[in-house]
């Protein structure tokens, strides 16, 4: 039987890379993903272990596991860590937010990868840099400043010019002296680096006398385990040690952790891929067994037995699946290397390295294709086997039973569809302390589940597409609507792949349109600030990339034009209330009630300012609390305190637990603002107001002003941006569709050749020949694009239902996206068909006719 197998696959060399390509594809995601990490994770490991190979133990702030510790090491404690029996080399360390701007004004980073600033240390034995002889000279005074050369390479900085650098206050001007390797990188993972002689970097970075760390080197008679005991023993409780080793583990899980959406991006496409390809290699091999049912009663006839014949496709099987994983594995290494070249052409700077191929990529690999495949091939053998010999041998044995197995199939599918929502439900509605894994899993079950009544769909659906068809272009448009009627499972697997792809991308379009419907509403009525002032740094590249000065809003203060300006400061992991890590805001209590209309319930904001929490309606329901209680507080500077509920607010606003100025800066020993919010004077419009502000925002080129009309540009900017990776995945799932309808067509046309022969005996041109394929082709296509909007439109409404208690209302569809994935579905059917119809209208008649 295997080499029977292998007989056939080499004499079906296409039908077998048409059944394989999905996997290949799935496969390739999945083994670039894992290449592309370990060799990034293989490269960083050798990059730091050179770096930290001097440095055997450092000091610094005891790190907890959620908020901020900054705190200042002292002289003292260097002059004492120094004196520790065993220390032959000390270097204090300060670091913080400093970010360039460019030769062209225009900021350099902040989107990403960190900002960051330090001192230059002047111990040889523990710089973590080097400067080629060419390239400068160390920082020695007040002033200069040394860049990596990543940077510098990247914005045309040489040795002796002006850089302009951001720092919590006004840009600073420095002279550049020297350009620096990281070990021997250029840069690293796209962070810009400056580093400042040891006085200068206290003063710019905010450290006075003091430093953020100490790195040291043990004597050869102590280990570094050692070294680090000894000085744990003399250390304050606010402060710990660390090995140079653990030191380089830690740099190496953040620098994965913050390519890990890349990771998961990959994963996600290479799911869809493959799971979209089980519907494909299922259909192949289901219409494969069911042209070849002569051919297997023969087998049957001579004395095979089922097992052997269930092994029979088996072996094709798994032949395919070897193949199409090994050629995954192979492809990988293109998509990590792809990966790799894009993210250092949007400015991560990787640095460069072999690619890393492990044992577990490959096994993993194969694993995943093998798998899938398998189980896709599994029913169809199995099936197989039970057509006993005679049955086989009739003409029209398949269509027998065609009935009673649709009914079967339709009343599994809608069970798991049933169960599939009602998990869908439960995720999104239930008391679940983490709905994803029940969204998931009623998501995949409802897939599956329309997917497997599909075919039920298939013959009214097929009629109700076909009716234009059929009314304007006559019998060939008739004849490729019966085709598709008369063989339901197959339409139904064919349209998988655009089903799934268009019902996400559907699911999306809806919420985004929905979202942009609700953000005007929101931000009148819960911001009616006329100007805000916010970084345009996204995220946190780094510490205090995303903040600025609070002098910005002293400074707006005192402009004719502008009253009630009030501070924002947010800390997304700021505290632990009730054992929970939670986002926590401070506010300016006295100003915050003429900038934002959040529902707070009477005198809330007035009490802020005594050590008060305000919590949103919905966490103080949930909880129980009442006003005047006192709960709990654990901040990661000063520990557990205990803090009394002054009020709660019912609108939507970014955190659920508010507390004063004052009360974050003694917990946070951070000053940098987030967001100021203000309103314009009597007498004075927005736009006097607007550029007044623009006019104090000169010196902090990282800042921006917007008025309302901005703010919703902004917003609906950020919502397209995510919408616009969801195109990619409808393109992705398009791709996958027009190769499954391709081979689905492909081996129509070897099923029905003789009568495709008859056809053309009996006076069908050549061209329509190609019209009826064509015309089959977009009838499948729109048929999955039916279901798929069907299903992306309730899975929209279920999320939305489930945010609704979030202040999101409302139901927008936006028809012309509608339209626009239909007619992206034809021009997918009419791509797919293109070869399939070639092919039918190039047919020999005579031997078209005579063909078994």
């Amino acid at each position: 039987m295997f080499k029977a197998a292998i007989k056939n696959l080499l004499g079906h060399k296409l039908r077998m890379f048409l059944t394989g390509f999905s996997i290949i594809l799935g496969v390739s995601f999945v083994s670039g993903t894992y290449i592309f990490t370990d060799s990034i994770g293989s490269t960083f490991d050798n990059l730091f272990s050179e770096v930290y190979s001097g440095t055997d133990v450092s000091v610094r702030a005891k790190q907890a596991d959620f908020g901020s510790t900054k705190r200042i090491i002292s002289q003292e404690l260097l002059d004492k860590v120094s004196a520790v029996d065993g220390v032959s080399a000390v270097a204090p360390e300060v670091a913080g937010y400093a970010q360039l701007i460019g030769k062209d004004e225009q900021l350099i980073g902040g989107q990403g990868p960190p900002t960051l600033g330090f001192e230059w240390t002047t111990e040889p034995s523990l710089q973590v840099f080097t400067i080629d002889e060419a390239d400068g000279r160390a920082p020695t005074a007040p002033g200069e400043v040394v860049i990596d050369k990543a940077t510098a390479d990247a914005n045309s900085f040489v040795v002796g010019d002006k850089v302009k650098i951001l720092l919590q206050g006004p840009a600073e001007e420095f002279t550049l002296v020297g350009i620096a390797k990281f070990g021997s990188a250029d840069g690293l993972a796209g962070a810009t680096l400056a580093a400042f002689e040891l006085s200068e970097a206290q003063r710019v970075l905010g450290y006075d006398d003091g430093y953020s760390g100490i790195d040291l080197k043990a004597t050869n008679s102590v280990s570094p385990e050692e070294l680090k005991a000894r000085i744990d023993s003399i250390l304050p409780a606010e402060y710990e040690s660390i090995t140079g080793t653990e030191q380089s583990n830690e740099q190496l899980d953040e620098i994965n952790q913050g390519l890990g959406f890349i990771n998961t991006a990959l994963l996600a496409f290479a799911g869809i891929a493959i799971f979209v390809g089980s519907f494909i290699i299922q259909n192949t091999f289901r219409i494969i067994v069911a042209q070849r049912s002569k051919e297997l009663a023969l087998l049957r006839a001579i004395g095979a037995t089922k097992v052997q014949v269930v092994r029979l496709v088996i072996y094709e099987a798994i032949f395919i699946a070897l193949l199409a994983s090994v050629t995954g594995i192979l492809l990988g290494l293109v998509v990590s290397s792809g990966v790799r070249s894009l993210m250092n052409a949007i400015g991560f700077g990787l640095p460069e390295g072999p690619l890393s191929i492990e044992p577990r990529t490959i096994v993993v690999s194969l694993g995943v294709g093998m798998f899938v495949t398998l189980f896709a091939a599994l029913l169809p053998a199995i099936k197989a086997s039970k057509v006993s010999p005679i049955e086989a041998m009739r003409e029209n044995e398949a269509s027998a039973s065609n009935r009673k197995s649709l009914f079967t199939r339709g009343a599994v599918g809608g069970m798991t569809t049933i169960i599939g929502a009602g998990l869908l439900a439960y995720g999104l509605n239930g008391d679940v302390n983490n709905p994803l894994y029940a969204v998931g899993a009623g998501v995949t079950l409802m897939f599956i589940g329309v997917s497997t009544i599909a075919p039920l769909l298939s013959v009214p659906l097929a009629q109700l597409i076909s009716w234009p068809l059929v009314k304007t272009r006559g019998i060939t448009a008739r004849l490729a609507r019966d085709n598709a009627k008369r063989t339901p499972r197959r339409t139904a697997s064919s349209a998988a792949a655009l089903m799934i792809g268009v019902s996400l991308v559907t699911m999306l379009s809806i919420l985004a349109t929905t979202f942009k419907s609700n953000i005007t509403t929101i931000l009148d009525n819960s911001f009616p600030a006329d100007l805000s002032v916010l970084s345009k740094n996204i995220g946190d590249a780094g510490p205090g990339s995303a903040k600025f000065s609070s002098a910005i809003g002293e400074d707006i203060a005192t402009l004719p034009e502008i009253t009630d300006v009030s501070a924002f400061r947010y800390e997304f992991e700021g505290a632990k209330i009730d054992g929970q890590v939670v986002f926590i805001a401070g506010v300016d209590a006295a100003t915050i009630g003429n900038v934002i209309n959040i529902g707070e319930s009477e005198g809330s904001y007035t009490a802020l300012a005594d050590n008060g929490l305000l919590v949103s309606k919905t966490v103080y329901d949930e909880k129980g609390w009442s006003v005047g209680q006192e709960i709990p507080i654990e901040y990661a500077l000063n520990g557990e305190q205990m803090i009394k509920i002054v009020g709660f607010f019912t609108e939507a606003f970014d955190s659920d637990f508010i507390i004063s100025t004052e009360t974050y800066s003694t917990n946070f020993n951070d000053e940098g603002v987030t967001l100021l919010a203000m309103n314009v004077a009597d007498g004075y419009s927005d736009d006097d107001g607007k550029v007044a502000v623009q006019n104090v925002l000169t010196d902090y080129p990282q800042t921006e002003v917007q008025d309302k009309g901005d703010i919703f540009k902004t917003a609906e900017e950020q919502i397209d941006q995510i919408l616009g990776l969801f195109w990619g995945l409808l393109g992705f799932a398009i791709i996958i569709a027009v190769l499954g309808i391709t081979n689905t067509l492909m081996l129509s046309i070897s099923e029905r050749t003789r009568e495709l022969g008859m056809l053309r005996a009996i006076g069908m041109t050549r061209e329509q020949t190609r019209r009826m394929i064509r015309y089959e082709s977009i009838i499948i296509a729109l048929f999955g694009a039916i279901l798929g909007i069907g299903m992306g439109s309730f899975f929209a409404w279920a999320v939305l239902k489930a945010l609704a208690s979030e202040g999101i209302s409302g139901y927008n569809v936006s028809f012309v996206q509608l339209l626009i994935y239909f007619i992206l579905s034809i021009i997918a059917g009419v791509i797919a068909a293109a070869w399939p119809a070639r092919k039918a209208a190039r047919m020999n008649v005579l031997k078209a006719i005579y063909h078994d």
